[in-house]
């Protein structure tokens, strides 16, 4: 049908607030030449509650001019509106 929206939201006026915080810690071997940091972040949102996103980071320079890293890190995609409050019409009216 024409003119009519693919989807609309239950909740127009809805807030969904979001609350984070990060703390993170280096250190420092070998003369400084390799560094490990770690980190955690911490997310609050109304969809899936408090989320724990830790990282972790190794950083190795053999001399002035080189360095070698790696990083593993986990990552938390918070839920839009969109997943949460769209609703489409019937399959026969689309």
């Amino acid at each position: 049908m024409i003119g009519r929206p693919e989807a609309d939201f239950d909740l127009p006026r809805r807030r969904d607030p979001l609350y984070s915080g990060f703390l993170q810690d280096e250190l420092l071997f070998l003369d400084s030449r390799l560094s490990l940091t770690a980190g955690l972040k911490f997310e609050h949102n109304n969809y899936t509650g408090v989320e724990v996103q830790p990282g972790l980071r190794l950083l190795w320079s053999p001399d002035a001019r080189h360095a070698l890293w790696a990083s593993v890190a986990r990552a938390v995609r918070t839920p839009s509106r969109e997943n949460n409050a769209a609703r489409l019409p019937p399959r026969a009216e689309r």
